[in-house]
């Protein structure tokens, strides 16, 4: 009998803003999952846990390895759009690896995972996905880098006066 990953997922989502060691055992469970779905929905949980340090750890090094291995673009989207709420340096590398990705979820995702951050690489990313064709990821590329980051030089200036004329 095949587990229903909707059901699954419909739990796995109650868990979010939650804590303690059977909510972090489970959401690293559901990481490596069978059914997309349920990692999916596992990251999107992760990145909602208010975690110690030695957790945040654990699910920053899970989530920076299935970055590097996921085939599932739901489930990229997911991881990239967790890594906002995770600080560990690690993760920077794959995650801005995924914003030249063939699907605008994917790029989508990275934009939630990179506002905030203000180091010159992920500033650039943003700029670069301003300028993305599907109008959510240029959407809110733009918002991450008007509103989310304090970088201020010529170059998101030009991305940001760009946008004003964009017909979407």
């Amino acid at each position: 009998i095949q587990p229903d990953p909707s059901a699954a997922a419909a739990a796995l989502m109650a868990l979010q803003g939650r804590t303690g060691p059977d909510v972090v055992a489970a959401t690293l469970e559901h990481l490596d999952a069978a059914h997309a779905p349920l990692r999916a929905a596992a990251a999107e949980v992760a990145g909602q846990l208010d975690l110690s340090d030695a957790d945040a750890a654990r699910i920053c090094a899970v989530i920076t390895n299935r970055m590097l291995i996921e085939k599932s673009a739901m489930v990229l989207a997911a991881l990239a759009a967790a890594a906002q709420r995770i600080e560990g340096p690690e993760i920077l590398e794959p995650l801005l690896g995924l914003a030249g990705h063939a699907d605008d979820r994917v790029r989508e995702g990275v934009v939630f995972g990179l506002m905030g951050r203000e180091d010159g690489p992920c500033v650039a990313a943003l700029v670069r996905l301003s300028g993305d064709a599907a109008e959510d990821v240029r959407t809110w590329a733009t918002c991450a880098l008007g509103a989310h980051t304090e970088a201020d030089d010529d170059v998101v200036r030009a991305a940001l006066v760009a946008r004003l004329t964009d017909p979407s």
